[in-house]
């Protein structure tokens, strides 16, 4: 089991430094750019770093392309003259960055998947992936997976909460170009009961334990659950 940004610090090319800036030292940085190119406004430090953040995900490269960019489902709505201060203070944060030699988290999957297409990176094939909390991939983090898995044999499985994510902002999985027309099955009822989860992680560590029975918890008392 893999944190996606985990997996991707194991496949990380040697010859890169790998040293994301701390969150602490990145909200001062955006909170320097909010007074800098836009004093006054209803813009916060967070939601600047919201917008780099959907920026790098979306693999924007050039203004143009950011100032062009359907912004649908984004939480906030920028006013073409406001887009063009932001892309300046998104400008000016990269600049900060590579002023202290420094990426951020965004930049973790971007690099490595540039690598990959480079050819200087590569990564394992598997026969089957499961992601869950699927809504809270970035879309191209699609294009990393399905890149990894065998040809004709591999095997994406997809967990998702369509309440929250992308796909609470009303985003389709066809943006991160997945076809799940027909091969999707929504689950009416919650498989989520505490006691019975806890009874089976019991038993099991129980089954397990070669020292006899070594309970990891005590009964919960009705209050509990």
């Amino acid at each position: 089991w893999w944190c996606f940004l985990s997996w991707c610090r194991e496949h990380w090319p040697g010859d890169i430094p790998f040293n994301p800036i701390s969150l602490a030292d990145r909200s001062a940085i955006a909170e320097t750019l909010i007074n800098e190119h836009l004093p006054g406004s209803s813009i916060s430090p967070g939601m600047l770093l919201s917008e780099i953040d959907w920026c790098k995900d979306s693999l924007f490269t050039t203004r143009e392309e950011y100032l062009e960019a359907d912004r649908s489902g984004r939480a906030f709505g920028l006013r073409e003259r406001t887009r063009e201060k932001v892309h300046a203070a998104i400008e000016g944060y990269q600049m900060e960055l590579r002023k202290a030699g420094r990426i951020d988290w965004s930049e973790v999957s971007r690099t490595l998947w540039r690598e990959v297409q480079n050819g200087k990176v590569e990564v394992p094939g598997y026969d089957a992936i499961f992601v869950d909390e699927a809504q809270f991939f970035a879309p191209f983090w699609f294009q990393i997976l399905q890149h990894c898995l065998k040809e004709r044999t591999g095997h994406l499985f997809i967990a998702a909460d369509p309440t929250l994510g992308f796909l609470k902002r009303g985003q389709t999985w066809t943006g991160p170009g997945l076809d799940v027309r027909g091969r999707s099955h929504r689950l009416e009822t919650s498989y989520r009961p505490i006691r019975a989860i806890l009874n089976l992680a019991n038993l099991l560590y129980r089954h397990r334990a070669a020292n006899g029975p070594c309970p990891l918890y005590t009964s919960p008392s009705p209050r509990d659950v």
